[in-house]
């Protein structure tokens, strides 16, 4: 009981501090102020190894983001884990998750964002196989093992940057150092933000339960890379780096497809971060880090609401998640308002809260001197984004009545306030955000067809994703619904099946073989067992003559004596 009443109490303190944090970051940007505070820890060849914090508005927002959804994801946990058996573990893993996230927001170097780092991507394992099954297994292992490549690039990355004396955030501009660095931290930054061709995980991570999911996949895990670049001084280095760019625009084509083709809720909302994910990597690569940083704080107010709505969804239909069985959700209309109104704000529907970072970036990219090519997947893509949303909206809400049984936990108090505070959110932070973070406004140059072409997007993809919410039949009667192409486009272009069947289950075997001849065969023949072996066998030999030498000794002097004593 004592543990069920302190979620109450820890989302109240993360609540009054993601507002202190919110003043307090208000405060940093209109003084101008930015704190660096760094504690020495050793000094090795002439180099300081430090633990450094650094506080600006960057820092203090995003970490008031954190702290809300936080508040908001322990104030549901309260009645969707009200069953749970093992409370106090969902409770310390839930807390040293959100730690290793602060860790990482306020990190001053490279040694202080690796705590963080490594924090995560730990906990992240925990909490997705929670459940302990098989499934839960399969795609913990699959998010660590991804997650380690980025992990090993940034470590490999900061034992580059020690041979320029110094790590500091503060003072690395990556136009000035090695490619060899800046290459290494986007790898590790499209791992833990799940790019091209990594992008298996995140989907596969959606094992864990709905409130860690919904705190993961918003705003901690997946948008620490993000974070990690914005960090940089990522304006010069772009230039050279279309790379970027490319993968970019191929996820969100690729996550677009696949949520088309899905039926289950979770892994829908999981590939739509994946997109946004996408959308933030965009920004970056056309040299507006602004921009990735003001769509990365609306787009986790709004996907941790969606991943709560359609949490409470699912356990009301005990669990289910595939959304065929749904249909006619009359009976919850608080459900039904805050489900579609993050659905909403996904598609950028006007005054939303993604609607001003998300109209901000495409904007801009149609500033920039970007080819046809580029432009045309850019507006599919976008495309993709409201035919999902479209087409979730319509099976779960408006489709006829397809489940055999049901329960409402809907009249829920804590149901009622965190879906609320995020709700709100969705609502107003668009236009908080655009203030505080622009005090500046952004001058658009556009063409009136490419202005409109961003309200025609949203138009024509509402209207394709209601069209493609009754196509199933006439696909099926075409048999077009199952050849190799459905199959190749519903399952992320075989990424998954790459990433755990080609770079994963084989070269695991091989290892495991390699194991049995060599470190528990010849390795333990001629290593440290045969060695252990030989010396105790030589060893049982010395001691077998050392006796036998000591009794012929002793029955010589005893011969002795007696001969000495026959003379006499």
């Amino acid at each position: 009981m004592f543990f069920h009443n302190l979620y109450v109490l820890i989302s109240f303190i993360l609540f009054l501090l993601s507002m202190s944090m919110m003043m307090l970051g208000s405060m940093f940007l209109f003084l101008s102020m930015e704190y660096y505070m760094e504690w020495n820890l050793m000094l090795m060849n002439s180099m300081k190894i430090s633990f450094s914090l650094m506080m600006d508005y960057y820092s203090l927002y995003f970490s008031s983001i954190v702290m809300l959804i936080s508040s908001a994801v322990f104030l549901f946990s309260k009645s969707y884990m009200s069953s749970e058996i093992f409370i106090r573990r969902f409770v310390l893993l839930l807390i040293l998750f959100i730690m290793s996230m602060i860790m990482l927001v306020f990190s001053g170097n490279l040694v202080t964002v690796l705590l963080g780092w490594d924090g995560l991507g730990l906990v992240s394992f925990l909490l997705v196989i929670y459940y302990q099954n098989k499934s839960s297994l399969s795609g913990g292992l699959l998010t660590l093992l991804t997650n380690r490549i980025g992990d090993i690039a940034l470590i490999m990355s900061l034992s580059l940057m020690m041979f320029w004396g110094y790590y500091s955030l503060s003072f690395i501009s990556l136009g000035n150092v090695d490619y060899k660095i800046i290459i290494l931290v986007f790898l590790s930054a499209m791992t833990k933000s799940a790019q091209m061709p990594f992008s298996a995980w995140l989907p596969a991570a959606m094992a864990a339960p709905t409130p860690v999911s919904s705190l993961v996949h918003s705003s901690t895990l997946v948008t620490a890379g993000v974070y990690l670049l914005i960090r940089f001084d990522s304006i010069p280095y772009m230039n050279n780096m279309n790379i970027l760019l490319y993968l970019a625009l191929m996820t969100m084509v690729m996550s677009g497809i696949s949520a088309n083709m899905e039926y289950d809720m979770k892994k829908i909302i999981a590939l739509s971060t994946l997109s946004q994910l996408s959308v933030m990597f965009l920004a970056i690569a056309i040299n507006m880090k602004f921009l990735a940083y003001f769509h990365m704080m609306t787009h986790a107010l709004f996907k941790a609401l969606m991943f709560l709505s359609a949490g409470s969804i699912m356990h009301g239909f005990f669990g289910n998640q595939d959304m065929r069985y749904k249909g006619s959700m009359q009976f919850s209309p608080f459900i039904c308002l805050s489900m579609n109104l993050s659905m909403l704000s996904l598609m950028g529907m006007p005054f939303l809260a993604g609607f001003y970072s998300k109209d901000l970036i495409l904007e801009n990219f149609f500033m920039n001197d970007i080819n046809l090519l580029m432009m045309i997947i850019l507006v599919i893509s976008t495309g993709l984004t409201v035919m999902y949303s479209m087409r979730m909206s319509y099976y779960v809400f408006f489709n006829n009545m397809n489940f055999n049984s049901s329960f409402s936990m809907f009249n829920n108090y804590y149901i009622f306030m965190s879906l609320g505070m995020l709700m709100t959110t969705c609502l107003f932070s668009g236009t908080l955000f655009s203030w505080m973070v622009f005090p500046i406004p952004v001058l658009i140059y556009l063409n009136f067809k490419f202005k409109l072409l961003i309200f025609l997007i949203f138009i024509f993809g509402i209207i394709l994703g209601l069209m493609m919410s009754n196509m199933l039949m006439v696909l099926q009667l075409m048999k077009v619904n199952n050849n190799m192409m459905t199959y190749y486009l519903s399952q992320m272009w075989f990424i998954s099946a790459c990433s755990t069947q080609l770079t994963m289950m084989y070269p695991l075997f091989w290892s495991k073989n390699l194991m049995k001849m060599f470190d528990m065969g010849w390795g333990e023949y001629y290593g440290g067992q045969g060695l252990f072996k030989t010396l105790n066998l030589s060893s049982n030999l010395n001691n077998f003559k050392l006796y036998n030498m000591s009794f012929y000794y002793l029955s010589f002097m005893l011969w002795l004596i007696m001969a000495i004593m026959f003379m006499n």
